[in-house]
């Protein structure tokens, strides 16, 4: 069962990358293709779930469930206990300790508290993410309207949006 999930994952992020890299009729140019997971684990697959659960739950479309898990696969891995920006930036969504104007005191290596916190502190943006036509339009806003709106999430080397 978990052997199904993780290659499940692997597949759906090959076909989410092939979406990204298929050619465009507005203009803009190609959207970089996130990257394929080298290998999965049980972990990352139930924090795939995870998002996916949280973010539909929640009344956003499978669509920006979607780009949300892809945004946390660049962030993270999707590995709760990732730690970034000389230790700034914990969890899933590589949320700052700095936290822009907001003062962040939660286990941000808890992986539903820090899928909460993105859920409702992005929730205007990503209001805004619901507009893309693509999972990879999605996440690609996701990624820059997030980062725009608060600098409390970490950027990442190797993210899809620098």
């Amino acid at each position: 069962s978990n052997a199904l999930l993780v290659g499940g994952l692997a597949i759906g992020l090959l076909a989410l990358a092939a979406l990204a890299a298929s050619s465009s009729d507005n203009g803009l140019p190609p959207l970089p293709v996130p990257r394929a997971p080298r290998a999965t684990t049980a972990e990352q697959a139930a924090n795939e779930r995870l998002i996916l659960t949280m973010f539909e739950a929640n009344g956003f479309s499978p669509k920006v469930a979607k780009a949300a898990v892809i945004n946390a696969w660049a962030e993270s891995r999707l590995d709760a206990r990732a730690v970034g920006d000389n230790g700034q930036a914990v969890g899933l969504f590589q949320i700052s300790s700095l936290g822009g104007r907001r003062v962040i005191n939660f286990d941000r290596t808890n992986p539903v508290l820090n899928t909460k916190w993105i859920i409702v502190n992005e929730a205007r943006a990503l209001q805004k993410v619901e507009m893309a036509r693509t999972v990879g339009e999605a996440s690609e806003l996701f990624c820059r309207l997030a980062r725009r709106q608060h600098p409390g999430i970490a950027s990442r080397g190797g993210h899809t949006c620098q």
